[in-house]
């Protein structure tokens, strides 16, 4: 009995460290690590506003909160937010690096829920994790790294829905009114996802 349970004992320690798994930690620590060193040896993106909205979203949040009729005022709302934790811009780039980690850990998981295999649901989290263009938005002061997150949120919920419950169907809904909040372009997206549903 005991050389049965050491035996199950060694293949669920096997089963852990599969291929799978291991891939998964180790893009993880990859994206982990491009983030920590993009805190350490980058200063954020530059904040005039000949590069950039950076300086129009911190003018917005520090000010007024009005930014006319561009975009909406989710994102300065974020920054104030933020800023009512922490004064640091290192602690704002540093949550909206989190914010990407969490984002393509949204799309592992819907991926997953959908039957695919793992290797196959790596692929969007190291689109996320890996991509120079999404390190370098989540390293300057746009709204493109929340907007990102609420979409993969809303996807993962919506993936959720398929498997039954009316909750899951709320939750993809609600997410689906929050990128609306942060970019124009997320307009149609709670339509969509009404439809989809």
């Amino acid at each position: 009995h005991r050389g049965h349970t050491l035996g199950a004992q060694m293949r669920s320690a096997v089963d852990r460290l599969a291929p799978g798994p291991v891939a998964l930690w180790a893009l993880l620590a990859a994206g982990v690590g491009v983030r920590v060193y993009a805190l350490v040896s980058y200063v954020p993106a530059v904040l005039t506003a000949d590069a950039h909205d950076a300086a129009n979203y911190v003018e917005a949040a520090r000010l007024t909160l009005a930014r006319g009729s561009q975009e909406p005022l989710g994102y300065p709302i974020f920054l104030r937010l933020l800023h009512s934790i922490a004064h640091q811009l290192v602690f704002t780039i540093a949550v909206q690096h989190a914010l990407g980690l969490v984002a393509g850990g949204f799309l592992f998981l819907a991926v997953r829920r959908l039957g695919a295999p793992t290797w196959v649901a790596l692929v969007p989290a190291a689109v996320v994790w890996l991509n120079g263009d999404e390190l370098f938005l989540e390293h300057a002061l746009l709204s493109e790294t929340l907007f990102t997150v609420a979409i993969a949120a809303m996807v993962y919920a919506a993936v959720r829905a398929l498997e039954g419950g009316w909750r899951w169907a709320l939750i993809a809904g609600a997410l689906a009114a929050v990128p609306l909040t942060v970019r124009t372009v997320g307009e149609p997206l709670p339509v969509v996802v009404l439809i989809w549903m």
